[in-house]
C-alpha cells in the first residue's frame, strides 16, 4: 500500500512538471534538473578510424531508455 501511495506521488510530480513545462522555448538548467537525474559519459572509443563515445541520459522518474 505505502509502494503504490508513493508511486502514485512520483506519478503527479512527473505529470506536474509535464504541465509547467509544455510550451518550452529554450531548454534551460531549470528544465534540464527537472527531467534528468543524471548523463554518464563514457569513454572514447576508435571504431573504424572514427572516434565515438557512448553517452547515456538517466531521466528522473522513468529512468534510462535504450
Amino acid at each position: 500500500m505505502q509502494r503504490n501511495k508513493s508511486q502514485l506521488k512520483w506519478h503527479q510530480t512527473f505529470i506536474n512538471y509535464c504541465k509547467k513545462y509544455t510550451e518550452v522555448q529554450e531548454l534551460d538548467c531549470e528544465i534540464i534538473r527537472a527531467f534528468i537525474k543524471k548523463v554518464l559519459v563514457y569513454p572514447p572509443e576508435k571504431i573504424d578510424g572514427h572516434r565515438t563515445q557512448k553517452i547515456k541520459v538517466i531521466y528522473n522518474f522513468i529512468g534510462s531508455i535504450d
